[in-house]
């Protein structure tokens, strides 16, 4: 865990003043059925089940007055597939330095209902070769189609109570869905059930301990869909502790404490020392020489992003700023301090932004939770602009693209007499607008006189935003032969046949990344665009804006669309139609879909022609001005992609006049 993770994790009270006298911990009185006699009514082409999903987190004082967390997981899951079976022979086990291993079983109950229990030998030790990091887990044997496997284990834990997601739907059934709660008295936890979950019950009758309670007889399967936030929209849970009756401590996962946590660690304990090294690090960067906020800002993001490296590691130095100037490496947290710091000394007004990844779960503006403040960057209220300190390829103005159209804490300096300190306020992170990010494609086509089947090709093809991210920002870290097949790769994604003559690129630099788009101008010549039938030729005309995916649906959509980014593509296709011949089926080009809200666009895909003397200029632009697509629409999304897929396919017939 980060440095910046673990300040904003500190409680602003101490819970353990009091200790509570409490029975012993849940664990000790649970265990699984003795002679399990399990049944299930499924049909033969069912692959899995899980029969019985139970989870219990109790939050309990030590001796010593402390608060410490055990964690049970009981599962019984039927296999009835040879790849269920595959998939769950091996159970992964948590295993850490900060967590103790109490007590983990499991067992076959067989289809004849023989059981094979586990033995030590079957729990297993092993180490990952990259990250050295040691996990156990369990072996089965003996599972056959229709056995039930079930295994259990507890583990003790520092506790973890400022907000903790637990996920129940996956994409098999679920039976006798558990979930319990257990904490001394004086502890009192709010909870928010997400996606239909239903509610969460506080058991009255328990006066030794508090206790909170769901049971679900029945969770139904979420499959999987293209295109969709799976893990979002799966029904899960958010537990936080609330408040302390016995220090009278309230909102204590509340997001003050993290916006004062959070300035807090940004800018306190500077000192001059330091303060002269980042001032080395800001000459260094010619910002002085840069016109306006937004230039300086490029400029120290583009110099920091090529000589300072990212770690991950759990030590302190990586956070301190004198470390990181000397050593040229830094964890997430150093990389916030060092933008905020010379930031503050540039006097460029910033705010940390501290969210979610929308595609795994999505900001919630009502329920205040540290699980929700997983993801930093920074808001530069003067640009009206983000920035992703940590991710390399990301520059200004274009954030992770999975951070934005999400809400997020905005965490603004404020000063109280002479006292500084930050604020948080909750705000939506716009997504970056669909004409930024584009694919503009220009060809002209060249039949050659003598064999119409080969072509010459004049590619002119810009990209800009997301599109150019992932190839403009990283080039100066590629070798000749790597920068060679990202150009290439801008012409050749029509075809690999193409054979290119020339080229020409322009703006292949993370300076320019942003505000000049990556472009290649190229000339090229093939044969795969012109086929000979008879005395005609077929032109596959449509194949020159490149391959284009296309959307099938048996069922009903359940999950909305939710894509990466809003975007824009344009296109321009010319040629001149050869002497003695014609095209009669020119028509096949026009093609328009869209969908609309209030008469404004969401999605469009509109192509068309016009014909001067023996040219044709094609032109076909495509945009999506949204994110998430409800299922109600996905119809019309579906028939936008695919009218794309349908020019792809379109071909002229040239013959004979």
């Amino acid at each position: 865990m980060i440095q910046l993770k673990k300040t904003l994790s500190i409680l602003v009270l101490l819970i353990s003043l009091t200790s509570y006298a409490q029975d012993e911990p849940f664990y000790k009185t649970y265990d699984w059925d003795e002679k399990p006699e399990y049944t299930i009514n499924e049909d033969d082409s069912v692959g899995i089940v899980t029969y019985k999903d139970k989870a219990v987190r109790e939050f309990i004082y030590n001796k010593d007055g402390d608060l410490i967390e055990y964690a049970l997981e009981h599962h019984i899951l039927w296999l009835n597939s040879d790849q269920a079976i595959e998939d769950n022979n091996k159970i992964y086990l948590p295993y850490s330095s900060s967590t103790e291993l109490v007590i983990n079983k499991g067992r076959v109950i067989t289809k004849d209902g023989k059981v094979i229990e586990l033995d030590e030998s079957k729990i297993l030790t092993a180490e990952d070769d990259e990250t050295k990091q040691k996990y156990k887990y369990f072996t089965f044997e003996g599972v056959e189609k229709g056995s039930f496997v079930e295994y259990y284990y507890v583990f003790k834990k520092y506790p973890s109570y400022k907000g903790r997601r637990m996920a129940f739907q996956t994409s098999h059934p679920k039976y006798n869905i558990e979930f319990d709660l257990y904490s001394p008295s004086n502890l009192i936890f709010e909870f928010k059930c997400y996606n239909g979950l239903d509610s969460i019950f506080k058991d009255t009758n328990d006066t030794e301990k508090a206790h909170w309670s769901l049971k679900i007889d029945t969770i139904p399967a979420l499959d999987r869909e293209s295109q969709a936030s799976y893990d979002a929209q799966r029904e899960f849970i958010v537990y936080k502790l609330d408040r302390n009756i016995t220090t009278g401590s309230y909102d204590i996962s509340s997001y003050g404490k993290n916006a004062e946590n959070a300035y807090s660690f940004l800018y306190n304990n500077t000192n001059k020392s330091e303060t002269k090294e980042l001032n080395k690090l800001i000459k260094l960067s010619n910002v002085k020489e840069a016109k306006g906020e937004i230039a300086k800002i490029r400029a120290i993001e583009d110099y920091i992003k090529k000589t300072i490296f990212m770690v991950d590691a759990n030590s302190p130095d990586f956070s301190e700023i004198s470390f990181i100037l000397k050593n040229n490496f830094a964890d997430e947290s150093g990389f916030l301090k060092l933008y905020a710091r010379i930031f503050k000394l540039l006097d460029i007004k910033i705010q940390l932004v501290m969210t979610s990844d929308r595609s795994s779960i999505k900001f919630d503006k009502d329920f205040e939770a540290n699980n929700f403040l997983t993801d930093y960057l920074f808001y530069f209220p003067g640009i009206k602009s983000f920035l992703s300190p940590t991710d390399i390829s990301s520059r200004i103005g274009y954030p992770p693209p999975h951070l934005t159209n999400n809400y997020g804490l905005f965490v603004k300096e404020v000063t109280l007499g002479d006292f500084n300190t930050g604020i948080g306020k909750i705000k939506f992170i716009t997504p970056v607008h669909y004409e930024k990010t584009y694919s503009n494609i220009i060809v002209d086509v060249e039949f050659d006189s003598e064999d119409i089947t080969k072509t010459e090709l004049t590619i002119d093809h810009a990209s800009g935003g997301y599109y150019a991210m992932y190839t403009q920002t990283i080039m100066h870290l590629l070798d000749e032969k790597n920068k060679k097949e990202v150009i290439d790769a801008q012409v050749k994604f029509l075809s690999e046949d193409i054979e290119i003559t020339n080229k020409t690129v322009f703006n292949d630099d993370a300076a320019s990344f942003g505000f000049k788009p990556f472009q290649v101008k190229a000339n090229a010549e093939t044969d795969v665009f012109v086929e000979k039938a008879g005395n005609k030729y077929l032109f596959k005309m449509g194949e020159l804006i490149g391959p284009q995916m296309e959307m099938y649906q048996d069922k009903k959509r359940i999950l909305p669309v939710e894509t990466e980014f809003t975007r824009s593509y344009h296109r321009i296709i010319t040629f001149t139609i050869p002497d003695g011949y014609q095209i009669n089926n020119l028509d096949d080009i026009n093609i328009e879909n869209d969908s609309k809200k209030d008469g404004e666009i969401l999605f469009i895909f509109i192509s068309s022609y016009k014909v001067e003397g023996n040219k044709v200029t094609v032109t076909a632009d495509e945009y999506y001005t949204i994110i998430e697509i409800s299922p109600e629409l996905y119809e019309d999304y579906r028939t936008v992609i695919n009218s794309a897929a349908d020019f792809n396919k379109v071909t002229l017939i040239l013959e004979p006049k």
